[in-house]
C-alpha cells in the first residue's frame, strides 16, 4: 500500500494505491505530480518558494513488515505563466490604406519550453512571426509584430489572447482608430530598377480626390473613426521626403479638385558622398605625395658623391665650423611632405577619386518612406496656409537599389555632371571635350536627347557602339548669341543607365572700343623708301580678354613670287604705266602696314595698333582699307588708309584736273609740270582760290636739304590780267606746307562775261628744282536753268 502525505494529497497521486506483488517478479506504480497554485500553503515545510525544489516523503506499506518502505521524492516546480510586456496596445490613428506596426514582448517565466499561440484573431490584425504561433524556451523573450489595418473607417476595441500549450491564457487589450483620408495614392508601394551611381531613375503615380459625395449608404466616405464625414471639397496635399534621401518629388505640394488627380513624378538619383569623395582625394594626395618623396630619396641618393673618409675625419679649419651635412632621405620626408593636405590639393584630386569610387562600387539597398500631409481643407485664399491634420496622412513606400555604373566620365574637370564653357563672347565658338568609357562586360549603343535646335550647344559628332573597356570622345560646341546665361541637360543612355551631363555657359558681350573717331587716316605726303606711323588705340572694357585680328583689304600678292619672270616684269610694266591707285608697291607687297596683325585685349586694359604706311614708288593715291575684327567675327571697326609718295621733297596740291590727265606730278613728264586753277565771276567778283605748297619731312639719313623754296616767276603778267598772288614767294620748313591764294579783279576794259586766262611759272626749290606751269583761268558763272 502506497502512502503519500496529506500535506501533498492534493497535488500528488499513486496508482494504483494497493497492489499484490507475485514471488520472484516486479510491479510498477505510477507516481501523478499535478501541482496547484495551492502547494505553497499546503506543504510549507516541503517546498521552498525561492528555488522551488519540492521535497516529498512517501512510504510503502507491506504486510506482514513491520517497518514501511521510505521513498523521497524531488522536484523542481516551475511556473506556467506567459507574461507581455504591456497590457495594452493603442494603435492610434491608422488609414484604411496602411498598417500600423506595434512591438508586443511575450517572456516564458518557466524553466520548461512552453507552445503558445494567438487564437480568434481579427481579420484586421495580423501577428508574426508565424502567424502568432510558436515556441518559447525557458526563461525566452520573444518579440511580436502586431499590425493593425483597418478596412473600414471606424473605432476598434478588441482583445488578444494567447493559449498556452498548458492551457494557460494570457490576454491583451488592443484599441485603433480607424480613417479614411480624403485624398489617396495611385500607388502606395515604388520599386525603382537598379540604377546607377549618377544616373537617375522615374517612376508616375497619381494623387485621387475621389470624395466626391457624403452619402455613406452608397460607398465609404472619407472620415476619422465614427466621426461626421468629410465635406466635399478641394484639398491640399504636401509630400516631405527626408533630407538626405536622393528622391525629387514633383510637383511636392498640389492641389486637387474632387474628382479629378494630380500627377506626381519620384525620381531617384543616387550619388556620393561629398564626405567619401574628400576622404578618397585626401588618400589619392597622400600616396601621390609618397610616391614623390621616394622618387626624390632617390635622385637624392644617387646624386650624392662619395666622400673619402680622410675628409671625414680630418676636416680643414679654414672652412665653416658647422660639419658638411649629408644629403639622405631622411632630408626629403621633412614634416611638410608628411603634412595633410589642404583643400585645394584635394580639388584637383576630385576627378580621379569620384572615377575610382564609381569604378569599385558595391551593389546597395534603400528603403524609404515619404509622409505626405493631406489638409482639412481648402485655404480660403490662394496664399492662405492650410491647416495639416498629424492623422490624416499617406504614406508613399520606395525600395530604391543601387548598382554600379556602366558608363564612366573620363578625365573631366569641370565638375563630374557639369561641362563648363564659362565666359564666352558672342557668335564665338568653343569646343570641348568629354570621354565616356564602358565599364561593363558587354557593348553599349550609346544614343543622346536631342538638344536645342536654336540653342547654342551642339553636338558636333557622331554616337557609336562601345564594346566592354572602349572609349569614346564627345566634342560639344558652345555659340552664345545673346548675353545671358544658359544651362541645358544633355542626357547619354544605353541599354543599363543614362547618364546627364549639364551644359552651362553665359555669353558676353564684348565692348572693345576705338579712339579712331575719322572714318579715314591720312598719311599725307611721305618719300619713297621713307614711312610714316599712326597708331590705333584699342580699349577692352569687357569681363575677359578679347582676341581681335587687324587685316588689310588688298590681296595677298604672294602669287606674284610664284610666276614667271616674264610675267612679273609685264606686271611691272603695267604698274609703272598707270596710276597706282591701291595698296601696293611695285614689289608687289603692300605700302601699308599693320602691327601686330592679332592678338589679344587683356580685360580692362588698352593695346595700339600701329599702321604704318612704306611707299616704294611714286604715287598721289595710295589707299588702302583696316579693318580690325573680334574673334567673334564683330568688326570694331574699318579705317580707309589713304597716302602720297614722292621721290622730292617738296609738292603741290590743289587744282583743278586737266583734259589730258596730266595732272599727277610723279608721272615722267618733260618740262614744266602743268597745273590748272579756276576761278568763278559773278557780276564782276570771282573767289578766291588756293594751292598748297608742302615739304616732307624725312628719317632718312643722308638727307641734305629739309627746306622748300616757293617763287612766282611771272608776278607782272599776273597783275595785268588782275590776278594777284600771296605771297609771291617764300620758304616752307620740313613737315609744314603753306597756302598760296589766288584772287582776281577785273582790270580795265574788261568785258563781263569775258574768259580771262593766264599761265605763269612757279618754282619750287629743295633737294631738286620743280616748276610748274600754273594756267589761271576765269570763267564767268553758268546762268541757273530755271
Amino acid at each position: 500500500m502506497f502512502n503519500v502525505c496529506k500535506e501533498l494529497r492534493n497535488h500528488m497521486e499513486i496508482l494504483p494505491k494497493t497492489a499484490y506483488v507475485q514471488a520472484c517478479s516486479t510491479f510498477q506504480a505510477q507516481l501523478k505530480f499535478l501541482p496547484r497554485r495551492s502547494l505553497p500553503a499546503d506543504a510549507r515545510s516541503l517546498f521552498d518558494q525561492e528555488t522551488g525544489v519540492l521535497e516529498v516523503p512517501l512510504s510503502v506499506q507491506v504486510a506482514d513488515q513491520v517497518r514501511p518502505i521510505p521513498i523521497m521524492v524531488h522536484a523542481v516546480v516551475t511556473t506556467s505563466d506567459l507574461e507581455f510586456d504591456q497590457s495594452e496596445l493603442d494603435f492610434g490613428h491608422c488609414s484604411v490604406r496602411e498598417s500600423v506596426k506595434l512591438i508586443l514582448r511575450l517572456t516564458n517565466r518557466s524553466l520548461l519550453p512552453q507552445d503558445f499561440g494567438f487564437l480568434g484573431v481579427p481579420k484586421f490584425i495580423d501577428v508574426q512571426p508565424g502567424d502568432g504561433f510558436g515556441t518559447l524556451l525557458p526563461l525566452e523573450t520573444l518579440e511580436l509584430d502586431v499590425m493593425f489595418s483597418p478596412q473600414t473607417a471606424g473605432d476598434y476595441s478588441f482583445q488578444l489572447t494567447c493559449r498556452t500549450g498548458a492551457n494557460r491564457v494570457v490576454c491583451v487589450r488592443c484599441r485603433g482608430l480607424g480613417v479614411q483620408p480624403v485624398l489617396e495614392l495611385s500607388h502606395t508601394l515604388v520599386e525603382f530598377r537598379g540604377t546607377a551611381v549618377c544616373s537617375r531613375s522615374s517612376a508616375c503615380l497619381y494623387v485621387l480626390n475621389t470624395h466626391t459625395s457624403t452619402n455613406r449608404f452608397t460607398h465609404s466616405v472619407p472620415r476619422a473613426g465614427n466621426g461626421p464625414p468629410a465635406p466635399v471639397g478641394p484639398r491640399r496635399f504636401a509630400f516631405c521626403p527626408p533630407h538626405d534621401a536622393q528622391l525629387t518629388l514633383t510637383p511636392t505640394h498640389g492641389r486637387v479638385l474632387p474628382g479629378e488627380k494630380c500627377l506626381v513624378q519620384v525620381t531617384f538619383t543616387p550619388s556620393l558622398s561629398d564626405d567619401l569623395i574628400k576622404a578618397e582625394a585626401s588618400r589619392l594626395l597622400a600616396v601621390k605625395q609618397q610616391q614623390a618623396a621616394e622618387l626624390s630619396s632617390k635622385a637624392t641618393s644617387l646624386d650624392t658623391p662619395v666622400q673619402p673618409p680622410k675628409k671625414e675625419v680630418v676636416p680643414e679649419p679654414k672652412k665653416s665650423r658647422k660639419p658638411p651635412v649629408k644629403k639622405s632621405s631622411r632630408a626629403v620626408l621633412s614634416p611638410k611632405a608628411t603634412s595633410p593636405p589642404s583643400t585645394q590639393q584635394c580639388g584637383e584630386e576630385f576627378g580621379p577619386a569620384i572615377e575610382g569610387l564609381l569604378r569599385c562600387f558595391k551593389d546597395t539597398y534603400q528603403h524609404v518612406i515619404v509622409p505626405c500631409f493631406v489638409s482639412d481643407g481648402d485655404a480660403s485664399e490662394p496664399d492662405q496656409d492650410c491647416t495639416y491634420s498629424p492623422h490624416n496622412i499617406l504614406y508613399l513606400e520606395l525600395r530604391c537599389p543601387v548598382v554600379r555604373p556602366a558608363l564612366l566620365l573620363l578625365h573631366h574637370s569641370s565638375g563630374y555632371h557639369t561641362l563648363d564653357y564659362q565666359q564666352v563672347l558672342l557668335d564665338e565658338k568653343v569646343v570641348k571635350k568629354v570621354t565616356v568609357q564602358n565599364t561593363c562586360e558587354e557593348s553599349l549603343d550609346l544614343t543622346s536627347s536631342v538638344l536645342d535646335l536654336s540653342g547654342p550647344f551642339l553636338l558636333l559628332n557622331a554616337l557609336r557602339a562601345l564594346r566592354p573597356g572602349d572609349t569614346h570622345t564627345l566634342l560639344l560646341a558652345f555659340t552664345p548669341t545673346e548675353e545671358k546665361k544658359y544651362r541645358e541637360v544633355l542626357e547619354l543612355s544605353c541599354s543599363r543607365m543614362s547618364l546627364e551631363l549639364t551644359l552651362c555657359g553665359e555669353g558676353v558681350k564684348p565692348l572693345v572700343t576705338c579712339t579712331l573717331k575719322a572714318p579715314a587716316m591720312e598719311f599725307g605726303y611721305v618719300l619713297v623708301n621713307d614711312s610714316a606711323s599712326q597708331v590705333i588705340k584699342l580699349h577692352n572694357d569687357s569681363v575677359l580678354s578679347v582676341k581681335f585680328t587687324a587685316s588689310l583689304a588688298s590681296p595677298p600678292n604672294t602669287h606674284t613670287q610664284q610666276l614667271s619672270v616674264d610675267q612679273s616684269d609685264d606686271i611691272e610694266q603695267a604698274q609703272n604705266a598707270s596710276s597706282t591707285a591701291d595698296g601696293q608697291s611695285c614689289g608687289g607687297r603692300c605700302a601699308f602696314l599693320v602691327s601686330p596683325a592679332e592678338g589679344a585685349i587683356p580685360q580692362g586694359k588698352s593695346l595700339d595698333v600701329t599702321v604704318t604706311f612704306q611707299p616704294d614708288h611714286e604715287s598721289l593715291t595710295h589707299s588702302d582699307t583696316v579693318t580690325i575684327q573680334l574673334s567673334n567675327k564683330q568688326t570694331v571697326c574699318a579705317v580707309d588708309l589713304k597716302g602720297a609718295s614722292r621721290h622730292n621733297i617738296m609738292y603741290l596740291s590743289g587744282g583743278d584736273p586737266l583734259e589730258d590727265n596730266l595732272t599727277d606730278a610723279t608721272q615722267d613728264v618733260e618740262g614744266p609740270i602743268p597745273v590748272l586753277l579756276t576761278l568763278r565771276s559773278e557780276g564782276g567778283v570771282a573767289a578766291p582760290r588756293s594751292l598748297e605748297v608742302g615739304c616732307i619731312r624725312t628719317s632718312q639719313p643722308g638727307a641734305k636739304k629739309n627746306v622748300v623754296e616757293f617763287v612766282w616767276e611771272g608776278a607782272a603778267v599776273l597783275k595785268q590780267k588782275g590776278f594777284g598772288v600771296e605771297p609771291p614767294k617764300g620758304t616752307v620748313e620740313a613737315g609744314a606746307k603753306r597756302t598760296l591764294t589766288v584772287t582776281w579783279a577785273p582790270p580795265k576794259g574788261t568785258a563781263l562775261g569775258e574768259m580771262v586766262e593766264v599761265t605763269t611759272p612757279l618754282t619750287l626749290k629743295g633737294n631738286e628744282t620743280e616748276v610748274y606751269n600754273v594756267t589761271l583761268q576765269v570763267l564767268p558763272s553758268q546762268p541757273h536753268s530755271s
